[in-house]
């Protein structure tokens, strides 16, 4: 049975940044998708978002939980929200099947992996199976129209493939900790699922990559086709001008209009309405104008006031922009025809210009005007919806310029004259002011498809893409082209879901299947995990009560496989430990007392360290230690040597049997490295054990200890000096091992320094004996010295009237001085009516004098004779302090009288004065009332003065 174990800090930490991050992704989705939905007013996207911020909102409770300690609570919070919303959000937003089918299994497998104990990742597992599988059915099944998130293209590949590493580095990491079971099932799905859709995969997308690249060519025949059909207009159109600019009226009228001869011409203007006539509906204007533009002559006729002539109403060049009226200029200085871009005049009517040189009549190669045609550029548009659906169903083409303006589109009039994308406000300012936009408000002008416009700009080298529709609700497979005559591009778009239709067709009748074999796949994986790891699980339980102390259990042997193997051999090993077992406790007591047995025997070495502390005397601390070996052994003799001044012999100082006894009293001694093995020791300084003295010709057999079977001597050395050794001697052979010469060896050890302790505190207490008797009889000449020195009175005596000195001592006095000692006279008589009592005066073990006492009265109490002998203590204190202190100044005073003397003798160079000086000051000085000094000059030489 497995014990749940807290979580640890370290996962509180990891799991609570987890949390922590999720709640902040979340977040940021939400406001993503928020800002699409309001930015395009769409309901879907808006709903999408609040779901998305409910998901962040658990996931900060979710955060808060693992912050109190409820890691799992917090785990199962954020994967039950998680499972359970965005299937609902596949309802909102479209292509959000496969992705989750993948997605989420892998992110509540991360989750679990943060949160919950390996146990419970099979769940969780299940329940990210569950909720992916969700999502795709209602994706793919759903009845409601949806929308599409925008970006999915590169924002979708980028999180399932993090997910994915994520997932693959948890897996690594918890692997070893998951069950048999969950590993085993976790293996059957991978190696069964995996490739059963990698599989599907391959196939939806070689059918699909199959469709794209037929729809692409398709596409791309029809663009080219409908560019070609663009060119041949305006071929046609302007040979057809050409051939008209041959009309002889025409040059006539223009030829006498170059010479000057200016009249309104009835047939131009008649054959210009003849001309406008073949297409009434597309021809806005026919015009003739001469070299320098002016117009003479146009359909429908220009109304002008009386006498007002024509060229006078019009302006030059028909008033068009300068780019066109340069490349009219162009036409007939290279006499070529030219076609205008789509010109927008003041009430934004869209027209395309074209101009073809007239000749004059006589000349042919020299111009002499221009004949001009303006047609509605609505014939663009109806061109291209003429094309709709020759590229599949639902296809339509758009017509774009230089600039991205939409100049037809197929499916949508609206577009019309809309730059795909927002220009450069500058950029719009010059082409409003150039005709080539309508004069309407920036934001009017632009379809705001920033993702086409970026890709129309690349089609040159990528021709195919995607891109999604003006309304946003679908995804369009695009080819582009350029027209030969003015370079224009045609986009011809279909929606993905059209020709990809048969593969979402079949993947929508595939789902079921694959589901279905996926679910009996599982199936069959559980079935067959529990049936392999099932022999196993029971061996695991039966095991883990057999750790637990149940002994008796047998495992039953169900197969004959390894697993079976495996029970046979664990019941044979299991019949083994309690074998073992039943001998364990026979094992366990003997080693239990022989632990005892080594706990004694340390107490007895400790016991040793004691009492080598605590008793002093040498004798009583080398018997104490023979008894001990004895009563905490049991070896029935212990003896210890000590080897003699000279170190010749080991001599027995203390043993504990009758016959060491004996020995002690003989005055028992060996020679050292020569007789038995305590003479080997004491020469070596290295134990010796004999566990049989009869093989050993180095054990002295001494008569005294006849029943000696083993024996075993240890040295007992301080620093490197050999000076004894313990013999221990035991009645059993073999007695003796490896515990017990280390026990002993410790003890040796301790005794050898409690020994060496013993003597060195000899040595020392007879050092501070004889200093103590060198500084008494040092302080006994003193005070001597001062009585002699002095000749004054050394005792005083008080009367009760008063003090006097001492004349003589008193018998008392004289022998308290003598002895040293306490004197005490009681009065036992009549006649004698008092007692004496004289106590020493001691200082430093002398005596320096006596208080002597006469007490009336019978008794001298024990208190009373206390009281006055630690006055007497106190008193030769103060004494000596006295007499020290006299003595220094006595000392200081000779100093500086023979400084003061040495100073006066210093005071002349002249060695007559410095006699005189001398002898004057030796006598003031030191009250002499004869002093001389002389100096010897007879005698010449040491010898001389010796005789």
């Amino acid at each position: 049975m497995s014990i749940l174990k807290p979580p640890s800090r370290r996962e509180q930490k990891y799991a609570f940044q987890s949390a922590i991050f999720l709640m902040v992704a979340h977040l940021a989705a939400s406001l993503m998708v928020f800002m699409i939905g309001f930015r395009n007013d769409i309901l879907q996207m808006k709903q999408a978002g609040l779901i998305t911020l409910i998901v962040a909102i658990s996931c900060g409770f979710s955060a808060i939980l693992i912050r109190r300690g409820r890691i799992s609570q917090g785990g199962w919070l954020m994967i039950g929200v998680i499972g359970l919303t965005i299937p609902f959000t596949s309802l909102l937003m479209a292509n959000l099947g496969w992705v989750s089918l993948i997605a989420i299994p892998l992110l509540i497998l991360w989750i679990a992996s943060q949160t919950l104990p390996a146990e419970k990742f099979i769940w969780a597992l299940a329940i990210g199976i569950l909720s992916g599988v969700s999502t795709l059915l209602l994706d793919v099944y759903s009845p409601i129209g949806r929308e599409t998130m925008p970006y999915t293209g590169f924002i979708i590949p980028i999180a399932v493939i993090g997910l994915i590493a994520i997932a693959a580095r948890v897996l690594l990491q918890r692997f070893s900790g998951f069950g048999l079971n969950t590993k085993l099932l976790i293996l059957f799905l991978l190696v069964s699922l995996i490739p059963l859709g990698l599989l599907a995969f391959l196939n939806y997308r070689s059918t699909r990559s199959t469709l794209t690249e037929a729809a692409n060519q398709s596409l791309l025949s029809t663009g080219t086709q409908t560019a070609k059909q663009i060119d041949l207009f305006f071929d046609e159109t302007t040979q057809t001008l050409q051939t008209e600019a041959q009309f002889t009226g025409l040059r006539e009228y223009l030829t006498n209009i170059a010479n000057g001869e200016f009249a309104f011409s009835t047939d131009a203007a008649i054959t210009l309405a003849t001309l406008a006539s073949k297409d009434p509906e597309h021809i806005l204007t026919y015009a003739l104008l001469d070299r320098n533009g002016g117009v003479y002559v146009t359909y429908p006729v220009t109304q002008t006031p009386q006498n007002v002539d024509i060229v006078d109403v019009v302006p030059p060049f028909m008033g068009v922009p300068l780019a066109v009226e340069n490349g009219m200029r162009t036409s007939m200085a290279w006499n070529q025809p030219y076609v205008s871009p789509v010109i927008f005049n003041e009430s934004n009517q869209a027209g395309i210009f074209m101009v073809t040189p007239v000749y004059d009549i006589l000349e042919y190669t020299h111009p002499v005007g221009l004949l001009l045609v303006e047609y509605d550029a609505i014939i663009l548009q109806e061109l291209i919806e003429s094309q709709n659906g020759l590229a599949g169903v639902d296809s339509y083409g758009v017509l774009l310029d230089e600039n991205q303006l939409q100049l037809a589109h197929g499916t949508n009039p609206e577009a019309l004259y809309k730059t795909v994308a927002t220009l450069p406000f500058d950029q719009v300012t010059r082409l409003i002011e150039s005709g080539r936009l309508p004069n309407l408000p920036p934001e009017e002008l632009s379809a705001n498809q920033f993702e086409l416009s970026a890709k129309l700009s690349n089609a040159t080298t990528e021709p195919f893409f995607t891109a999604q529709d003006a309304a946003g609700d679908q995804i369009n497979q695009v080819a582009v082209t350029k027209t030969q005559s003015n370079l224009w591009q045609v986009g011809f778009f279909q929606p993905q879901n059209v020709f990809l239709a048969i593969i979402n067709q079949q993947v929508r009748d595939t789902i079921p299947v694959i589901l279905f074999f996926a679910v009996v796949v599982a199936i069959a994986s559980m079935g067959a995990t529990g049936l392999l790891s099932s022999p196993i699980t029971n061996l695991t339980e039966l095991v883990e009560h057999i750790a637990a102390g149940d002994m008796t259990l047998q495992v039953p042997v169900i197969t004959q496989d390894e697993i079976g193997r495996l029970a046979v051999a664990f019941n044979a090993m299991t019949s083994q430990i309690r074998s073992l077992l039943s001998g364990l406790e026979i094992q366990v007591a003997a080693r239990t007392r022989e632990y005892e047995r080594q706990a004694v025997q340390l107490q007895t070495a400790a016991q040793v360290a004691r009492d080598a502390s605590n008793l002093q005397n040498l004798e009583d601390l080398l018997n104490r230690t023979v008894n001990l070996i004895q009563d905490r052994f049991g070896f029935y003799h212990a003896g210890i040597f000590l080897l003699d001044d000279r170190g010749e012999y080991a001599i027995l100082r203390a043993a504990n049997s009758e016959g060491g006894k004996e020995m002690l009293r003989r005055d028992h001694r060996l020679k050292v490295g020569q007789t038995g093995i305590v003479g080997y020791v004491t020469s070596q300084g290295v134990p010796r054990i004999t566990l049989d003295v009869d093989s050993d010709i180095a054990h002295f057999a001494h008569p005294l200890l006849p029943e000696t079977r083993s024996e075993i001597a240890l040295p007992l050395i301080v620093g490197n000096r050999i000076i004894g050794a313990i013999d221990v001697q035991s009645k059993e052979s073999n007695a003796f091992d490896e515990g017990d010469i280390t026990v002993l060896q410790v003890l040796a050890d301790q005794l050898a320094v409690a020994i060496e302790n013993s003597r060195l505190l000899a040595e020392v207490r007879q050092t501070v004996e004889e200093l103590q008797t060198a500084y008494g009889s040092v302080t006994q000449e003193s005070w001597q010295k001062w009585g002699r020195r002095a000749n004054q009175t050394t005792g005083y005596r008080y009367r009760g009237a008063g003090i006097e000195p001492t004349r003589e001592q008193s018998p008392e006095t004289v022998l308290a001085i003598k002895q040293g000692q306490i004197i005490t006279k009681l009065a036992q008589e009549p006649e004698m009516a008092e007692s004496v009592l004289a106590i020493p005066i001691r200082l430093r073990n002398q005596t320096i004098g006596a208080i002597n006492l006469r007490v009336e009265g019978r008794e001298l109490p024990p208190e009373f004779i206390n009281l006055v002998e630690s006055v007497s203590k106190r008193l030769a204190v103060t004494l000596e302090s006295a007499r020290l202190y006299e003595e220094t100044q006595r000392r200081a005073m000779q100093e500086q009288i023979t400084s003061e003397i040495a100073s006066r003798f210093r005071e002349s160079l002249d060695i007559d004065t410095v006699l005189k000086t001398a002898v004057q000051e030796i006598g003031e000085k030191l009250s002499l009332h004869d002093v001389s000094i002389e100096i010897d000059v007879n005698s010449n030489s040491p010898s001389e003065r010796e005789s």
